[in-house]
């Protein structure tokens, strides 16, 4: 699915980078901000869900509008391989009305960028039951996302201030304007994150 939707000849490997919609809340909501404003030299109002409030149904209805469904979903959260956890659960200390892999709509043409932790685990069918087994790495493609860019392992972030994980996405939302492709925009952000003095292992990471 995702093979076809970047060589049909109406998509022809590219996105509209003009809708978006970037969500965030807790240590998070200032990466989330900084997203947001990356994203804005061309997106003029990029829809946020950035408190601590929003629910499940929320970021679905946001996610999955009727008309003009956001070109570029930066869904900040905490996560697992196929579920998030949305701001009004994180700030009930409960979990259970989660966002996950089986929620999905189809999301042709879109990339979706998240700094949750494990967010692009990639984890085996074969190795696990079948209710955990379907990552959001393949049910985006599955449905048709042409990009994911993902932690593999810990998404890191700062209380007090923009850094590691949320800094890298925030260079990387300023270069999404259609000038480069999406793998030149990510190579040029951790260039310039790795740019930065001051790095530590937490920077590495």
């Amino acid at each position: 699915a995702q093979i076809d939707q970047y060589i049909s000849p109406a998509r022809n490997g590219a996105i509209d980078p003009s809708t978006a919609l970037v969500t965030g809340y807790d240590f998070l909501s200032d990466g989330a901000n900084a997203i947001s404003t990356g994203l804005e030299a061309n997106v003029s109002a990029p829809g946020e869900l950035i408190n601590d409030v929003w629910s499940k149904n929320d970021l679905l209805a946001a996610m999955f509008p009727a008309t003009n469904p956001p070109a570029i979903a930066s869904i900040n959260a905490h996560y697992d391989h196929y579920r998030a956890l949305p701001a009004d659960q994180n700030a009930a200390m409960t979990e259970s009305i989660l966002f996950t892999t089986s929620d999905l709509q189809p999301t042709s043409g879109r990339l979706v960028i998240t700094i949750g932790c494990h967010s692009g685990t990639p984890v085996s069918d074969f190795l696990v039951s079948a209710g955990l087994a379907q990552d959001w790495d393949q049910s985006y493609a599955a449905k048709g996302a042409i990009g994911y860019v993902a932690q593999s392992t810990f998404g890191l972030g700062e209380t007090a201030g923009v850094a590691y994980s949320e800094k890298l996405h925030a260079l990387l939302a300023e270069r999404l304007n259609g000038s480069l492709t999406v793998g030149q925009a990510l190579v040029f952000a951790k260039q310039e994150y790795s740019a930065m003095p001051l790095q530590g292992g937490y920077d590495v990471k």
